[in-house]
């Protein structure tokens, strides 16, 4: 395979493992494209949001509750995701905060399919805050709504880029490590370049932007703390993470800057 036919098939990659949907679900894919398939995580963010923008646009038509919209919303983004970081943030949260646990144990913990009680109260809390961040969002005018749908999630995959590039992998095997072991600035820099729309489109969006940035490296620096690195639960979890903390920081960017 020719060197372009290689890098064209990469968004295909990125969107077929963030998503479910099976654009070429037999698609030949070697380790090597999970990896540099990072630098479009914020194009299969922006993918996301566009869904999310059209039904919110179609429901607001209709003229539905805010409430329901966002429940509605949330129900959405799980579909298409198959509820991918939602999985990550549970298994994160069961590890990170079992009581008195080694950094072997915290790991084997995660890897375990079971959710437990941390877990379960991780998703129900970051659930319920979006939810609300989401009601509160509907209330501003739609073209605000969507800028800060789309950066949200954007900003989120953009996460996973970051913290793959500049972290060292917790364990001494699994899925995440193809990811970091391919992981390079290149593909950073190309990731980071899909989110210039945004910013031009509004340059303060870069103070949220920025609070986003801020988490992700005590975020990394918690995790290599906690169990010597980031694991794909882990990425999952920023990913979340970070899209809740980005619709908080637009609410008060909306109420009190712009």
């Amino acid at each position: 395979m020719s060197d372009i036919a290689r890098y064209a098939k990469l968004p295909i990659v990125a969107i077929q493992f963030l998503t479910r949907i099976p654009i070429f679900p037999n698609m030949r894919i070697e380790s090597r494209d999970l990896g540099n398939c990072l630098a479009f995580f914020p194009f299969v963010g922006a993918i996301i949001a566009g869904a999310l923008g059209v039904a919110s646009y179609l429901a607001l038509e209709v003229g539905l509750p805010f409430g329901v919209i966002a429940t509605l919303l949330l129900m959405i983004e799980a579909v298409i995701t198959g509820a991918f970081h939602w999985d990550g943030l549970a298994d994160t949260f069961d590890g990170f905060y079992s009581t008195h646990k080694s950094r072997e144990e915290m790991l084997d913990i995660m890897h375990d399919s079971r959710i437990g009680v941390m877990g379960a109260t991780s998703i129900f809390m970051v659930a319920l805050l979006q939810y609300a961040s989401i009601t509160e969002l509907l209330g501003y005018e739609l073209e605000y709504f969507l800028a800060a749908i789309f950066s949200s999630y954007m900003f989120g995959k953009w996460g996973c880029v970051y913290l793959s590039v500049f972290s060292s992998y917790g364990r001494k095997e699994g899925k995440g490590l193809v990811f970091l072991e391919s992981s390079r600035w290149p593909v950073l820099l190309v990731a980071s370049i899909l989110l210039v729309p945004l910013f031009i489109l509004e340059p303060r969006y870069l103070l949220v932007f920025f609070g986003v940035m801020f988490f992700l490296v005590l975020w990394g620096a918690y995790s290599t703390r906690k169990v010597g690195g980031i694991t794909g639960d882990i990425l999952g979890a920023s990913a979340r993470l970070s899209e809740t903390l980005s619709m908080v920081l637009f609410i008060i960017l909306f109420h009190y800057i712009l």
